[in-house]
């Protein structure tokens, strides 16, 4: 069987027999050994964002992975799912066609700001307001301070990210 260069975000690839296309989760383990086999996730009942509903706290920040993404986002919002999927998949072939692990941990650092925007009732409400008054308003000035607060809100998503 042929070989193909397999990976997730934050580690080094590893050389699956077979592999033809993405896996429809993140491994554990050593993936960087050769010959390692992808596994499914070890998610069990203690695990925050498998186990507990969302609250009017919203949810914890999933770890940065793709497979805590994935289930973050599909609580979080279910039509946004295809559109991780599609960028997921495509993250993939951009990393195993230039033999870069790049894309994938582009694709968490942009997932983990969707999510971490998204991941409480109150910022999302905010958010949402600010997107409506950015697009609708009449005056330039109050255009430019809900832009500016969107802004802000992007920035504290990607200081969480970076924590």
């Amino acid at each position: 069987m042929p070989e193909t260069l397999c990976g997730s975000a934050g580690r080094a690839g590893a050389l699956v027999q077979g592999a033809a296309s993405p896996p429809q989760h993140g491994f554990k383990g050593a993936p960087w050994a050769v010959g390692a086999r992808y596994r499914e996730p070890d998610i069990t009942e203690e695990d925050p964002m498998t186990t507990s509903p969302i609250s009017d706290a919203g949810l914890p920040m999933p770890p940065l992975t793709e497979a805590a993404l994935r289930v973050a986002v599909n609580r979080i919002d279910l039509a946004a799912a295809v559109g991780f999927e599609q960028e997921f998949r495509q993250a993939w072939q951009e990393a195993i066609q230039t033999d870069s692990t790049t894309p994938m941990h582009l694709f968490i650092r942009r997932w983990g700001i969707w999510v971490a925007l998204r991941r409480t009732p109150e910022r999302v409400a905010r958010l949402h307001e600010l997107e409506t008054v950015s697009g609708t308003a009449e005056d330039r000035t109050v255009r430019r301070a809900a832009s500016a607060e969107i802004g802000r809100m992007i920035a504290e998503a990607e200081r969480e990210v970076a924590a």
